[in-house]
């Protein structure tokens, strides 16, 4: 994708997204793509802990919005504390790993043939990424998840995780968002803590 570094992310659920939003908007937002998938994800067939925990994600993402074709993606994250900000950050630079890109109906039969079995599916019914121009240009990234409800994301690419976590905080204390909201997990597995195991 052309970025270089780690990804690093947090994210936190929204209760009241009209007031949120309000808060958002006092920082000029640029809204810059919309969209909507589905992630597929699987775990082998003798799945350890670092799968449910979410250090590992192999997941099949069907582009509802654009549509366009599929893809398979493997993600090994690591979760971190820095300056008091928790976040997780991809071991690998670059991010997510694509291993394949096309029909969707294909790519489940390529991680089915791999060993690995369906574990939960996170349907993103909205999202949009805005461009927070008075911050910067600060990206966020908020998304209304089918039963989980709405979920912001923070963004930040680099090397150095002590620099990300002060542009995390500071990004998290303009907006409004207290520390105990922020959770480092990726959402796969926010998602099956709130709503599989019933937290939700």
């Amino acid at each position: 994708m052309g970025k270089r570094g780690f990804e690093c992310e947090i994210r936190f659920l929204i209760d009241d997204i009209d007031k949120f939003m309000k808060r958002v908007n006092e920082f000029n937002p640029i809204v810059f793509r919309k969209y909507a998938f589905n992630d597929v994800f699987y775990i082998p067939e003798q799945a350890g802990e670092e799968w449910i925990k979410g250090f590992k994600l192999l997941r099949v993402r069907r582009w509802i919005k654009p549509i366009k074709y599929s893809q398979i993606l493997f993600t090994h994250v690591r979760y971190v504390t820095v300056k008091g900000m928790p976040f997780k950050h991809t071991v690998y630079k670059g991010g997510k790993i694509e291993f394949y890109r096309g029909a969707f109906k294909t790519a489940k039969k390529i991680v089915r043939d791999l060993g690995f079995k369906h574990w939960i599916t996170v349907k993103k019914e909205w999202g949009c990424l805005y461009r927070l121009e008075a911050l910067e240009g600060k990206i966020l990234c908020i998304e209304k998840v089918k039963d989980l409800g709405y979920v912001g994301e923070i963004e930040v690419w680099g090397m150095d995780l002590e620099k990300i976590a002060l542009k995390m905080r500071s990004l998290t204390y303009k907006l409004g968002i207290p520390i105990d909201r922020i959770e480092a997990k990726p959402l796969a597995r926010i998602y099956y803590e709130k709503v599989l195991e019933g937290g939700h």
